[in-house]
This record gives C-alpha cells, sequence and structure tokens, in this order.
C-alpha cells in the first residue's frame, strides 16, 4: 500500500490505527477474543493510536464508511483513508 507505514513514535506491539485522511475520523474499535471489548476512537488527521496491549484475537475497526478486520497477534497497522479502513502488515 503505497504511503502507509507503521508511525515511528517508538518501538509499538499491538495493533495501530493511523489516520491519514484530511479530516478528523471517528472511529470504534473492536478486539474479540474470552469477551468482546469495544472502543471509540476520534483522530485528527495524521494522528496515531495504539491499542494498549497485544491483541491474540481478531480486531475490527469500523468507520462511517468502512470496516476492516485482522489477526492482533500480527501487529497490523490500520490505515485510514478517505473514510476507508485499509490495513497493512506489519
Amino acid at each position: 500500500m503505497a504511503g502507509a507505514s507503521r508511525p515511528t513514535a517508538g518501538p509499538t506491539r499491538g495493533p495501530v490505527v493511523h489516520n491519514e485522511g484530511p479530516s478528523t475520523e471517528t472511529l470504534h474499535v473492536v478486539v474479540h477474543g474470552a469477551g468482546v471489548r469495544t472502543e471509540s476512537v476520534t483522530l485528527a488527521a495524521g494522528e496515531t493510536h495504539a491499542l494498549d496491549e497485544a491483541v491474540e484475537a481478531p480486531v475490527e475497526v469500523h468507520t462511517s464508511d468502512g470496516m476492516a478486520t485482522a489477526f492482533g497477534g500480527h501487529d497490523p497497522l490500520f490505515v485510514i483513508r478517505d473514510g476507508s479502513v485499509l490495513v497493512a502488515p506489519n
């Protein structure tokens, strides 16, 4: 995926969401596993959000225009671009 790269704020373990779009996006993160955990996150353009811990379960990221799912154990990078959700491998 052209232009997508893991933010370099320091070593990260676990899923990361980055907003590459030009505007603020509100998204919902759903973490599956022993119990389902959800969190709502608002990211301004260029902002990044890392889940608090490593996740060994499927992770979904939803925006108003799309969604993507990836296995959290692979430390996926979810990229929000113009409302769409893309996934890049670590």
